[in-house]
């Protein structure tokens, strides 16, 4: 019955120690995340990937001005996404260098 119960004291700490690094991993994740290169990169890319995706998938729609509320939601995803896909690449690679 000891047995169990330090093995349950030392899966308990290991638990522990794998909890306090990936908040570790996460702050650091999110100092870089908010760097100003980080963001100034991944807005560059959600404007030129943002614009082209919107023309290709939109441009119809713009050229008509037939614009609703759905449309224009859909338009504002289309830049967003390659933010958020910039800064994870980015975040990603700094991580991987360190």
């Amino acid at each position: 019955m000891d047995l169990l119960l330090e093995f349950e004291y030392i899966m308990l700490n290991v638990l522990v120690i794998i909890r306090m690094i990936e908040e570790s991993r996460f702050k650091k994740f999110l100092v870089i995340g908010t760097s100003p290169s980080v963001i100034k990169r991944g807005i560059k890319y959600s404007i030129i990937v943002g614009t082209v995706l919107t023309l290709i998938n939109h441009g119809d729609s713009l050229l008509e001005r037939e614009l609703d509320k759905i449309k224009l939601l859909r338009i504002g995803l289309t830049y967003i996404v390659p933010y958020i896909v910039s800064t994870l690449s980015s975040v990603q690679a700094i991580l991987v260098d360190d």
